[in-house]
């Protein structure tokens, strides 16, 4: 497969480079200017958001969003090559990201995400 149609373009980074790409988006959606400036993260993250629609039909360049029964703006995306299958959420409000990695794509370990995911995510409620 040509590299520009492979996901990511075919680019790869270790677990610990990814939470760091997720903490400055983190940072850059609660007005921390890093890299980018806060505003490109808010835009990246949220371009294509109404704040007033709790579902999620709103996809702002690679990022869903949506706003919570709760009231959170929630950036999240998800994603697998079949081999692994990686899900991860930014809170804007609770300064809050998560992301869980399996190294499985089957439906099963994707089922065992979102487990986790209601989990970790009781602790905040």
């Amino acid at each position: 497969m040509d590299d520009i149609i492979t996901p990511a373009g075919n680019y790869s980074m270790s677990i610990v480079d990814y939470v760091k790409f997720l903490q400055l988006n983190l940072g850059g959606i609660n007005g921390r200017d890093s890299i980018l400036k806060s505003s490109t993260y808010n835009y990246l993250n949220y371009c294509h958001f109404d704040s007033t629609v709790y579902k999620f039909p709103y996809y702002s360049i690679g990022w869903g969003v949506f706003r919570t029964p709760e009231e959170y703006s929630i950036s999240t995306h998800a994603g697998s090559a079949g081999t692994y299958y990686c899900w991860i959420v930014l809170y804007k409000e609770l300064d809050l990201g998560l992301a869980i990695i399996t190294n499985s794509g089957e439906d099963e370990s994707k089922n065992g995400v979102k487990k986790l995911k209601n989990k970790i995510l009781e602790q905040y409620k």
